[in-house]
């Protein structure tokens, strides 16, 4: 089952995202503390790849991180300053991390 999960590019960048959203989590709820619900929401992380996007070497990701499931969205450059810290620390993969200010 696991091996056919994971037998193509897509899958395996859904592993991967769904690895990195849960280090994600995790590191929000060390800042925000254990009583929070923190949620990082995947709007987005199939496209990307291909000769035919902007993203011609892999796959993007759009991301959200919430205080708490439907609550208060952390600001963009603070998510973007903890990837950056996550990756300068080995915890998630280091490279492509881009961010859009909106």
């Amino acid at each position: 089952m696991l091996w056919g999960l994971i037998n193509s590019k897509k899958n395996t960048r859904t592993l991967y995202m769904m690895g990195v959203a849960e280090i994600m989590e995790k590191y929000w709820k060390g800042i925000l503390g254990p009583d929070r619900e923190t949620v990082v929401e995947i709007s987005s992380h199939i496209r990307g790849g291909s000769d035919s996007t902007n993203h011609k070497t892999g796959g993007a990701t759009d991301i959200m991180v919430r205080e708490s499931p439907g609550g208060k969205k952390i600001p963009v450059l603070q998510v973007w300053a903890s990837l950056m810290k996550l990756q300068a620390t080995g915890r998630i993969p280091a490279g492509g991390t881009g961010i859009y200010l909106n």
